[in-house]
């Protein structure tokens, strides 16, 4: 807001007396201040216009909605504004006083800026005792942070480097001082830049106090003036060309993000604004017109043709205010346009409302359109205070409003709610600019400049001890760890599976388990039928034992989870799932299914829209379609959910969310030579893969891989409670050994039988326990193959199409110790499982056949040991406390948490090096072991060396059979 704009100069004059007296007094101090300056300081009307409309577009933007959803793309432009009034203010009072008054100019600033500004920090800080905000363990912790950074106006620092807040995340809960990170900039530029200019008039002030008239001061006669502001604009040159390229540099080195909260890399646009006015001043014609209340003879009057210039100058400015926030283009395109073409240009269109000014020095003509909205009251009105506007928007929307894009701001509810919120901000900066900060101006400029600035650093200081005070009892924050260059991410121990129920689509409950959830959030059970509470009771009761909360998202259901009080553990999230695209048509719920009982379960509805034009950048037939959709499902269900999913996991769904928009910036896919493995099997292989891609997505650095070193790239094409070896019974051509399920299309696999054809891989890791299985199981999808030829034909024919598909190598696991053998003696099934092996080596061996040429590796890692070193030990106990970890599988059979995530990655750490062996004859076990992701890996997980990694793995070489005629006389042999 200007300070000297004509509606802030009566608010402070008439406050002072009764309505008579008022009056006289606004005209008597106005008449004053013209008599008093030797330099007509024109006011620019348009510029309380631009911030009335920049104001109200920000709060819209803020709101969520789409037409404004490049908003951003305008803060150079403010920036710019900034630095245009304050180079104006400056330099004038450098002319009318002969010198430059530092306390003075600090004093006007901190009796502007501080009283709204610290107002608002305490409202907010005290606001956590009222009963309607909710403290999630995170929120209240990091905003008292944000708040003291406010304070010491350093929010833009605060959000690089101490509490890292992307402005574009759509999803994660925002910082609620977010957007004071402009105004901490400019609060550093003001502490800044009034030193540079009395240093300047250190140097010029001799020249400027001689005898030269009003007249030459006033129309740059005056050498020294001259040189005053030609030093000015080159200075301003030399910091918006390190500004950009400071930019440029930050963008390559630190991130976007830092590049745009830098105060550096802002600096630039500021220094653009300060350069504009510099320019007009510079310009005899442009000054002389700008200031024209000192009349002079000599100018004429605007030629049809200059108006018309300068009225499309101030419609250009319009037309970009209000036209830029619209343009639909994905914000990561525009981001590189702005800063690497645009923002210099944005910034220089400050220099427009001295074009506006100069326009409506004369009577506007009719088709001055754009410059007549510039004259419209109520912007100019609303530019006035739109500070305190400012100021409070931000807390009240991320308090009661939809501030991001998937609370869907376009319907009806919200933008009733959107209105009214938007009506109070508008309120509140009214009135706290008539009954608060204006009186509190008054009483500054009747004071002296040192005890205005004195009072402003007390009140700096209790604001931070009301801050401290008031946030000192809160428990501690979830700890952040910075790995290896990494982005900062949440440590969260605890475990809260997220149970999800389509009931009318194919395929969404299995990406969501495979590809969204994560170690943390993952159970190892199925989905389970929401209708059936048997099944419920049976499912949800063995998977929530060691959870700390849980989530159910279900579309449909004929009852209440009200009815059942006894099934559900503490924190338990019921949440009703109402997307066509997802759901289908609702047709079962009522208001008896959707009562809410929060005292056993809370029970809450989510809508939730999607539509295929919010990714414009994915094919909505792609999978990777389908796992933006329900990346977006997962983290907008954390705001349902007040934040108990595990930290981590939404975080991780973030950032893998951001990466299929950005595919092209995963440069560690590209710059090191890949292993693609593809993991088949049931539940283990899949939690097995799951960890892998989560170590592969958000855990392996760039910088630890080059062109010559391996890392690994995973599908995961297991699937919880199916066989996948017995498949490949289906692609044997012989009738006579052909299996009875093969003849039931929805019983077989395509997804398995197509893997090594469709995702060419160069290693198979497959972990099937039921390949083993002697009896058969009552799941139809768990086939069990009843004789030992169907076994190894199955072996067979997978190999067989492995090499046709050119796989290097097979990596099989052994099954995890049966559920209750953790704790006795040896598990009878890991010893078939062996044995079944070595009868199946011993038939498939190219050895016995003198074929090696033809074969293929099929390395044998034994998973079971792993887990208990002492598995093969007759009479030994397995322990369920090993490798460091209290329980080293959770739940008896699945990789589950911290002890999964390392047993994991020890599987990995194998493969890499057996590959790495592979590829080069003359690299042996410790260089492979040792190669860069191997050495990350094991630094992430230490090996205990009980047993040692080499001693898990055995690598044979097998031959598959062409006549599956030999094959079954071979094995009638064996047996």
């Amino acid at each position: 807001m200007a300070i000297n704009s004509p509606i802030t100069r009566q608010l402070i004059a008439t406050s002072r007396v009764g309505k008579a007296k008022k009056k006289e007094e606004s005209v008597d101090i106005t008449h004053r201040f013209h008599n008093y300056r030797s330099v007509p300081s024109r006011h620019v009307t348009s510029l309380d216009s631009l911030r009335g409309i920049g104001v109200i577009i920000v709060i819209l933007y803020h709101m969520g909605y789409e037409h404004f959803s490049n908003a951003w793309f305008e803060i150079s432009l403010f920036f710019a504004m900034s630095g245009f009034v304050i180079t104006k203010t400056t330099v004038e009072s450098y002319e009318r006083n002969h010198h430059f008054d530092v306390l003075k100019f600090w004093s006007k600033r901190v009796s502007r800026l501080l009283p709204a500004l610290l107002l608002m920090l305490v409202v907010v800080v005290l606001s956590q005792k009222l009963p309607f905000r909710r403290n999630d363990g995170v929120q209240f912790q990091r905003e008292a942070n944000d708040l003291f950074y406010a304070a010491v106006f350093l929010t833009n620092y605060n959000l690089v480097y101490k509490q890292p807040d992307n402005y574009f995340d759509e999803f994660s809960p925002p910082s609620i001082t977010r957007h004071l990170w402009t105004l901490s900039i400019e609060e550093q530029y003001y502490i800044i830049w009034p030193l540079v200019v009395w240093c300047l008039t250190n140097i010029f002030g001799a020249d400027i106090a001689s005898n030269h008239s009003n007249a030459e001061r006033r129309y740059n006669h005056s050498n020294s003036v001259k040189r005053f502001l030609q030093t000015i604009f080159l200075m301003d040159v030399c910091i918006m060309i390190f500004s950009y390229y400071s930019s440029l540099w930050s963008i390559e080195n630190t991130g976007m993000t830092a590049a745009y909260y830098s105060t550096w890399c802002r600096m630039g646009d500021i220094a653009a604004g300060g350069s504009a006015y510099s320019f007009a001043r510079l310009v005899p014609m442009i000054s002389s017109r700008w200031y024209r209340e000192v009349k002079n003879r000599n100018i004429q009057p605007l030629t049809t043709g200059e108006r018309v210039f300068l009225e499309a100058m101030v419609a250009l400015l319009l037309l970009t205010v209000i036209c830029v926030p619209m343009i639909r283009r994905p914000t990561d395109e525009l981001l590189e346009l702005y800063f690497h073409k645009l923002r210099l240009v944005i910034s220089m269109l400050s220099l427009v409302p001295v074009f506006h000014s100069i326009q409506e020095s004369e009577p506007l003509p009719k088709w001055a359109i754009a410059s007549k909205i510039f004259r419209l009251r109520f912007l100019s009105f609303l530019g006035t205070f739109s500070y305190g506007v400012y100021l409070v928007h931000w807390p009240v929307i991320v308090s009661f409003g939809a501030s991001r894009k998937d609370r869907a701001p376009s319907n009806d509810g919200n933008m009733v709610t959107n209105a009214l919120l938007f009506i109070l901000t508008i309120l509140m900066g009214y009135i706290s600019f008539v009954y608060y900060e204006v009186p509190l101006m008054k009483i500054a400029r009747a004071s002296t400049p040192w005890k205005t600035v004195i009072a402003g650093l007390l009140a700096v200081l209790t604001t931070v001890a009301v801050i401290l005070i008031t946030t000192m009892n809160l428990p501690p924050i979830v700890a952040f760890e910075n790995e290896h260059n990494l982005e900062d991410k949440p440590v969260d121990e605890r475990y809260t599976p997220v149970f999800f129920h389509d009931m009318a689509a194919d395929g969404w409950s299995s990406i969501f388990r495979k590809n969204v959830l994560d170690g943390k959030t993952r159970h190892s059970g199925k989905d389970f039928d929401m209708n059936d509470f048997e099944e419920i009771q049976k499912y949800y009761t063995k998977e929530t034992k060691d959870a700390k909360a849980s989530v159910i998202i279900t579309c449909d259901m004929n009852d209440s989870p009200c009815n059942h009080p006894d099934l559900w553990i503490n924190n338990t999230y019921w949440i009703w799932l109402d997307s066509p695209l997802i759901c289908g048509p609702i047709k079962n719920r009522t208001k008896i299914t959707l009562r809410t009982c929060d005292s056993i379960v809370t029970v809450r509805e989510h809508t939730f829209r999607f539509e295929p034009q919010a990714v414009p950048t994915l094919d909505p037939t792609t999978s990777e379609f389908a796992e933006v959709v329900l990346l977006t499902l997962f983290v907008s269900i954390d705001d349902l959910v007040d934040y108990t999913m595990n930290r981590r996991s939404v975080f991780n769904a973030k950032k893998r969310y951001q990466e299929l928009l950005h595919m092209s910036e995963l440069q560690k896919r590209t710059i090191c030579k890949q292993i693609r493995l593809t993991v088949l099997g049931e539940s283990i292989a899949e939690k097995i893969g799951s960890f892998w891609k989560d170590y592969i997505d958000y855990d392996m650095p760039a910088s630890n891989v080059s062109n010559a070193s391996l890392c690994p790239e995973v599908t995961n094409l297991a699937f919880a409670a199916h066989s996948s070896l017995a498949h490949y019974l289906c692609l044997s051509t012989d009738e006579v050994h052909s299996h009875q399920f093969c003849s039931q299309p929805s019983l077989v696999s395509q997804t398995v039988l197509t893997s090594c054809l469709d995702t060419k891989p160069d290693a198979v890791v497959i972990h099937d326990q039921y390949w083993a299985f002697k009896r058969q199981s009552a799941n139809p999808n768990q086939i069990v193959l009843p004789s030992l030829f169907d076994k190894i034909l199955a072996f067979n024919m997978m190999i067989s199409d492995a090499l046709q598909n050119e796989v290097s190598s097979i990596y099989y696991l052994t099954k995890s110790p049966l559920p209750g053998v953790l704790g006795v003696s040896l598990d009878p099934g890991y010893t078939t499982e062996l044995e079944l092996f070595q009868q199946m080596a011993d038939t498939l061996a190219c050895s016995k056949r003198n074929d090696e040429g033809h074969g293929i590796r099929v390395v044998l890692i034994d998973w079971a040991r792993l887990i208990c070193p002492n598995i093969s030990d007759l009479g030994t106990v397995c322990k369920t406390s090993v490798h460091g970890f209290k329980q080293i599988l959770p739940d008896g059979v699945h990789p589950v948490g911290d002890s999964g995530e390392w047993l994991s990655r020890q599987i990995l750490a194998i493969i890499m090096a057996d590959m790495a062996m592979l590829l080069s004859d003359r690299v042996s076990w410790d260089e492979a072991i040792a190669i860069p992701v191997n050495r990350h890996l094991l630094q992430l997980a230490p090996p205990d060396n009980q047993p040692r990694l080499q001693d898990l793995f055995t690598a044979h070489t097998f031959c598959p059979y062409n006549n599956i005629s030999q094959l079954k006389i071979h094995v009638d042999s064996i047996l």
